[in-house]
């Protein structure tokens, strides 16, 4: 028992994940997203002082990173979820997005095509400060044929005054 709420305590700092394990998930993997691989040709980045990865503060367009899922805790057959932490503030205003984030979770077979096995969209919401979202999957995990990445998409328009931040990636056991 004291193993896991180690463990727990370890996951919560190392994701930011504060909320979501509040919310009763069971976290099976998490990325701090200073440690997600940032993509060609994406926006110039900045990392925050409180752990999350955002635009620099004059930069446009796309901020594009992938969380690569390396291995799970406790028995992938459970996993029915993935999510982010984030920060949108001020990202939906009057009505239009200013500033966007989009996370996809990717399962990748061995042989064969990549699929969209789960996603999340910011779009025409408004969010204020940091949030745990989460969004089901549709099949269950396979390691011994698959691997598995959460590809994470912010946008941000000229001049926008909001700034999306991303803190983390995790998938989990609560929907």
């Amino acid at each position: 028992m004291k193993t896991r709420l180690l463990f727990a305590a370890l996951v919560m700092s190392l994701a930011g994940a504060t909320q979501a394990l509040a919310q009763g998930g069971t976290i099976g993997w998490s990325q701090k997203a200073p440690t997600c691989f940032r993509l060609p040709g994406s926006a110039a980045s900045a990392y925050t002082s409180n752990a999350g990865v955002s635009f620099a503060s004059s930069a446009h367009g796309h901020l594009s990173l992938v969380c690569s899922v390396q291995a799970i805790v406790g028995d992938p057959s459970v996993i029915n979820s993935f999510g982010i932490v984030f920060d949108n503030t001020n990202g939906f205003s009057g009505g239009v997005d200013q500033c966007a984030i989009s996370a996809i979770y990717e399962k990748n077979p061995f042989s064969g095509s990549s699929l969209i096995d789960g996603e999340f969209l910011t779009n025409g919401t408004v969010y204020v400060g940091r949030q745990a979202v989460y969004s089901p999957t549709y099949t269950p995990m396979d390691f011994n044929n698959n691997y598995y990445d959460v590809y994470v998409n912010m946008t941000r328009k000229t001049g926008a005054t909001c700034n999306p931040i991303l803190y983390a990636a995790f998938i989990d056991a609560v929907i």
